[in-house]
């Protein structure tokens, strides 16, 4: 095989010459040199690894230096033994001219192998010397545009069917390079500099949402809210994940839209103000925090360092508890004073933090730095007012359309002889009432109640096996996904959807799903859900004393008004300050929010 090719350095001819002429110089230069000694100044021995597809071998030999014509060039020759793996012997002469200050090096190579190595192929080991030879440069001012499918007309498919064939017979390794390209993708870095460029360049408003990896209502607000706002502003999502134990640095994945749907870069950084600068360059002009349990400690000094103004929404509490949902046991904490929630921090420890005061400062600090604090509810507003009095707090609802209900509920027909279908939404954690439901599956089963349980959704490991004990009293679908939610509840059909949770929801999209379905609710009186279905037909409240023995005979006492359509038609009374302040702020996202 031969093998030609050249070399500008940016250094004289003499001194190019002399560096070929030492010895660690050109051990460096042979691929694979493990060693090299010199026997004289013509004459030394080589020991040289090199991997050539499957077979490796360890070549042992002479290597000289011949034709010498300081400082224009020399032959370099070289033969050695592999073993069973065979040999390779040849040469290369190399050639040195002058190009103003600079130096160009020409080499010719010829070669010859033998034994095993010679039988993998001689495609491959030209393949691979090539490898060795050639450099390949990412050329990042370079633009071609390819206009593909426009050659050799009908003919093309058959065409590229047989390049394809053709190509994989004298290149098998050519498919394994192409996918440790697409892997390893070295032009990355400057395909995101230009999209940062044409996004910076548009001259529409740029926004950053910030928020936590695990989904549920904070991801569909933050899904609806781009959704909403996608005619006048370009929004970048940056997801921080969970710590990782033992690691120190952060995980982060950045969502960047684009015309194929966006593009999604993960990264991991020592702090959070690492990404600043390539944060900057999308051209932000507000940023919107919506989580900051996985950041607590770094996001403060983050904003600081963009200086750019920031609204937060309260999705849920982690900036008041690291316990997130003011929650102890599974019911709502009331909100002790300091010594009460370290009490509850060393009782039920949670990873993310014990020391309460700490925590709590950082958090306020947070919210009264905010430029807007958006609150789904008043319910939200008056909590976070009572810990940070000099906040601007915004009460904006989720949805405007589905924050009371719209319509009157819609009852199934029901007889004397027909149980009340009770359903209950989503993953039924310890917080969402998980454990206390069952407590009302269990009692109901017991005393052979007329109600038929259905769990739109599933319980966590947790509670599952609990759960499973209760079949043929208690049926489930299992996780299900958000847009398939109301064909499953028509399915299920029920008569009422219950709310077992006993902590202040800060909003409750499942409460949303019952509205859209017209369907009957019972709810605790806490958090958003005394506001929500304030006016509402077909809403009605339990008391957070009752037991699960008073809840389940609530329920029958509600199926047996609903056999009474008067009773079913009856209104949950309007609290009075409700009108003064929800159709003022409802078209927040449209009117004012960018």
């Amino acid at each position: 095989m031969e093998i030609k090719g050249e070399y500008r350095i940016a250094a004289s001819r003499e001194k190019v010459f002399a560096a070929l002429n030492d010895q660690a110089i050109l051990q460096a230069c042979i691929p694979g040199c493990e060693s090299l000694e010199m026997l004289s100044p013509t004459e030394m021995t080589a020991k040289v690894r090199l991997r050539i597809g499957p077979v490796s071998a360890a070549f042992s030999g002479k290597v000289t230096l011949s034709d010498i014509d300081p400082p224009n060039g020399y032959r370099i020759s070289g033969e050695g033994q592999g073993g069973v793996a065979g040999f390779a012997k040849g040469g290369a002469v190399v050639a040195l001219t002058e190009d103003g200050s600079d130096t160009i090096l020409k080499y010719e190579v010829d070669a010859q192998v033998g034994g095993k190595i010679a039988q993998v192929g001689a495609r491959l080991i030209t393949g691979t010397a090539s490898a060795k030879a050639w450099r390949h440069v990412l050329a990042g001012d370079v633009f071609v545009y390819h206009a593909g499918s426009v050659s050799f007309g009908g003919s093309a498919p058959a065409r590229k069917r047989d390049s394809a064939g053709l190509l994989l017979a004298r290149h098998p390794e050519y498919e394994t390079m192409v996918a440790r390209w697409v892997r390893e993708d070295p032009a990355f870095a400057l395909r995101l500099a230009i999209e940062a460029t044409l996004i910076r360049a548009s001259g529409v408003p740029v926004i950053l949402h910030i928020l936590h990896p695990w989904g549920g209502g904070t991801e569909k607000q933050v899904v609806d809210l781009m959704a909403h706002t996608a005619a006048r502003a370009i929004s970048l999502t940056l997801i921080i994940a969970a710590p990782v134990e033992g690691r120190s640095d952060l995980g982060l994945a950045l969502f960047i839209p684009d015309a194929n749907g966006g593009r999604r870069v993960d990264m991991r950084v020592a702090e959070l103000g690492d990404v600043a600068a390539l944060l900057r360059s999308f051209g932000l002009r507000r940023i919107h925090v919506h989580h900051a349990l996985t950041a607590m400690e770094q996001l403060a000094p983050f904003l600081a360092l963009m200086n750019l103004p920031y609204d937060l929404s309260i999705h849920d509490y982690a900036l008041i508890c690291p316990r997130i949902n003011l929650a102890q046991a599974g019911a709502y904490c009331g909100e002790p004073d300091v010594p009460g929630c370290l009490a509850c921090l060393a009782a039920e420890p949670t990873p993310f933090s014990r020391h309460i005061a700490r925590w709590r400062e950082q958090g306020i600090g947070l919210i009264e730095h905010a430029d807007r604090v958006i609150c789904p509810s008043r319910d939200v507003a008056d909590r976070i007012r009572r810990y940070a009095p000099a906040a601007h707090l915004l009460v904006v609802p989720h949805e405007p359309d589905l924050y009371h209900r719209p319509q009157p509920a819609r009852m199934p027909p029901i007889a004397a002889d027909i149980p009340l279908r009770v359903a209950v939404l989503g993953i039924l954690a310890e917080h969402k009432g998980g454990a206390f439901l069952l407590d009302c599956i269990e009692y109901s089963r017991a005393i052979k109640a007329p109600l038929d349980w259905q769990v739109i959704g599933e319980f966590p490991a947790k509670l599952d096996a609990r759960a499973a004990g209760l079949a043929g009293h208690l049926s489930k679908t299992g996780r299900y996904k958000l847009e398939d939610l109301p064909g499953l509840i028509a399915a299920g059909d029920p008569h009422l959807i219950f709310f077992p949770q006993h902590w202040p929801e800060t909003y409750s999209f499942t409460l949303s799903e019952a509205f859209a379905a017209r369907r009957a609710v019972l709810v605790p009186p806490l958090g958003a859900f005394p506001e929500r279905i304030a006016g509402s037909v077909g809403a009605f409240e339990y008391s957070l004393s009752e037991t699960p023995q008073q809840v389940v005979d609530r329920l029958v006492t509600l199926r047996l008004r609903l056999l009474d359509p008067a009773s079913a038609a009856e209104t949950t009374p309007l609290a009075p300050h409700l009108t003064a302040w929800v159709g003022e702020k409802e078209d927040f996202y449209r009117s004012a929010y960018i």
